[in-house]
């Protein structure tokens, strides 16, 4: 997740100082690009392993999913399908949740870390 994040995070902040300067807007908006890239590209992953950390046996004693593949498999095939009016979101329930997790996480630790680099809150260096 911190690598797909990483890498948006420093190409929008450095690209927008050119534009804005030295502000802390560009770590705001660095930060909400970074944030949706990892959301997308990470969500389906935790999709897939809340379900297999929380499934519970079916009524026969069988356990609903076989592993990874077989969990994704049966998430496709009976949830995203169009013949139940539904599509590959079913994937990314939860997303607004998981986003404003991810981006309180990512915009406290910034200002976390400025306290603990001393001066206070003084911000990166340009």
């Amino acid at each position: 997740m911190a690598a797909s994040m990483t890498s948006m995070y420093d190409w929008c902040k450095e690209n927008s100082y050119y534009f804005l300067g030295p502000h802390m807007v560009n770590r705001l908006w660095a930060c909400i690009a970074a944030v949706t890239v990892g959301t997308l590209i990470t969500m389906p992953f935790d999709a897939i392993r809340v379900r297999l950390q929380t499934m519970r046996p079916l009524p026969n004693g069988v356990m609903p999913y076989n592993g990874i593949l077989d969990c994704l498999t049966k998430i496709l095939k009976y949830e995203s399908s169009s013949e139940r009016s539904s599509t590959v979101g079913s994937l990314y329930a939860g997303l607004e949740a998981y986003w404003l997790r991810l981006f309180l996480i990512c915009y406290l630790s910034m200002y976390i870390l400025d306290y603990y680099h001393a001066n206070s809150y003084q911000t990166e260096f340009w």
